[in-house]
């Protein structure tokens, strides 16, 4: 095994255990593409509504990347409701929130949604994949400190490749390495700095 694939196993932490009640799935974001969405996003929905199933009363949550590209947070919204509608999940059963694009407006676009939609927040499910997997429960935690977050993650080679429109995720060594800068950072300066930080792909586009 190569050296960033052992990385990334060491990185990564375990699923948890779920409760018999989840409130919400929360549905990770990985951008978007104009010829569809990327792995990480396509298996991340598909586990998401296996449990959803499972969990017939929790209510699928995401959002759409605006970063990626001109108009890039509405065919991902409609490459997202074909999966769904193709799995079999009614329109009753996931809340689409407005745009995003980084983890923080990402997670306060679905924090509002999720308040305006349900009063009791208790148990709440976040997929993702697995090296994002430290900063993103991290977050989440510290989004909803009364409620209860569970994590289930997909495994590292979802999380990069050349279909991806950020250079970071175009390699498992910059993908890891910026995966650990970045929980490091939150652990160190908290998560509401990163409000304001300006995407790759968004300075890309401006120079474009």
């Amino acid at each position: 095994m190569a050296f960033f694939e052992r990385l990334a196993k060491w990185w990564a932490i375990p699923d948890d255990t779920l409760p018999q009640k989840i409130d919400c799935i929360i549905a990770i974001d990985y951008g978007c593409r104009p010829e569809g969405l990327p792995r990480a996003t396509r298996k991340i929905f598909e586990r998401a509504t296996v449990l959803q199933k499972k969990h017939p009363n929790a209510c699928i949550a995401f959002t759409n990347s605006s970063h990626c590209f001109q108009g890039s947070e509405i065919l991902s919204s409609k490459f997202k409701k074909k999966i769904l509608a193709q799995l079999g999940v009614s329109s009753r059963s996931y809340i689409e929130t407005g745009p995003s694009n980084n983890s923080v407006t990402e997670g306060e676009a679905i924090q509002n949604a999720l308040l305006a939609h349900k009063k009791d927040i208790q148990n709440i499910l976040v997929i993702c994949e697995e090296t994002h997997a430290r900063s993103v429960m991290f977050f989440w935690k510290k989004l909803f400190p009364h409620a209860h977050i569970y994590g289930k993650f997909i495994p590292f080679e979802f999380g990069y490749g050349h279909e991806y429109t950020i250079f970071l995720e175009r390699s498992l060594g910059w993908w890891i390495c910026a995966n650990m800068a970045r929980h490091t950072a939150l652990l160190l300066f908290g998560f509401t700095w990163t409000k304001y930080f300006v995407h790759p792909a968004i300075k890309q586009k401006e120079k474009s």
